[in-house]
């Protein structure tokens, strides 16, 4: 479950290529970065628990910098 008092902003950006799950969670500050990076390996299994093959899972901390 997410929660947006708890992560803040998230983007998500999903792609299907041959059966294979790609995604990439971009987190807006350190703390959500965090957090998502310590529940990655469960989001990780737990798709594969669905059924879902999975090429790439990835958090990334989006910079406010130009």
């Amino acid at each position: 479950e997410l929660k947006e008092e708890i992560l803040g902003g998230l983007q998500i950006r999903i792609s299907l290529a041959q059966g294979r799950l790609s995604a990439s969670l971009i987190a807006k500050s350190r703390e959500s970065e965090r957090l998502l990076l310590l529940r990655l390996p469960e989001l990780r299994e737990q798709l594969r628990e669905r059924g879902m093959r999975v090429a790439r899972l990835e958090v990334i901390r989006q910079s406010r910098e130009p």
